[in-house]
């Protein structure tokens, strides 16, 4: 059961450290080194999305330091699953992103599924909102509707760029990893994480229609 503390770090960003399931987690408010992996363009979209992380009340209502948990958790648990190595997770408050230690796994297949499983994880949960949304909308609950909807939407929309940016400039990010793999992994991966996201939104819509 998650304890208070953890629920803070997770809403609001407070430094902490945690054991979870042989993970360790840490939040802290130093700078996170890897930090223009995701920002290193200079186009307009990017300047938008560090602008939004930077706002620390878009954080709150998208609960940002929870997306950023589950991205990392993901990673964590399919690699402590594939390969038995624990893995540590640093969640960097200041920028509001996250890394996992984690190191390949000599098995191209296992390193595709540990790459994507992060993005993935965090679709999965920007889907869950947006369907809780669609459910809450019957009770005319319009704030919390909006709230879950919008932060699930804003969060699968920018895995999604996170994902075509990194994939493109074959960084190491978590799509530039794929992409360094073979043109055949960066199109499964794509393909998966495309699908997901438009079962998420499909699933949200008829919620909504029924």
């Amino acid at each position: 059961m998650l304890n208070c503390s953890i629920l803070s770090s997770l809403t609001f960003g407070s430094k902490g450290n945690y054991q979870i399931a042989d993970i360790r987690v840490e939040f802290t408010n130093s700078s996170d080194p890897f930090c223009e992996i995701a920002f290193n363009n200079t186009d307009t979209i990017s300047r938008v999305a560090r602008k939004c992380l930077n706002n620390n009340f878009l954080r709150l209502i998208t609960q940002a330091y929870t997306h950023v948990f589950v991205h990392e958790m993901g990673h964590a648990l399919i690699n402590k699953l594939l390969t038995g190595r624990s893995s540590d997770i640093w969640i960097f408050t200041k920028e509001c992103t996250g890394t996992a230690g984690i190191t390949q796994s000599g098995s191209p297949w296992k390193d595709l599924a540990i790459f994507l499983a992060g993005p993935m994880a965090n679709i999965a949960f920007a889907s869950s909102k947006l369907i809780a949304a669609a459910a809450l909308r019957r009770y005319f609950l319009g704030i919390a509707t909006l709230i879950l909807g919008g932060g699930g939407s804003l969060w699968m929309a920018g895995e999604l760029f996170y994902a075509f940016t990194s994939a493109t400039q074959r960084n190491d990010g978590d799509f530039g990893k794929i992409a360094k793999q073979g043109n055949g992994y960066l199109a499964l991966a794509s393909l998966l994480l495309v699908l997901q996201c438009a079962l998420g939104v499909f699933s949200a819509i008829y919620l909504t229609e029924h």
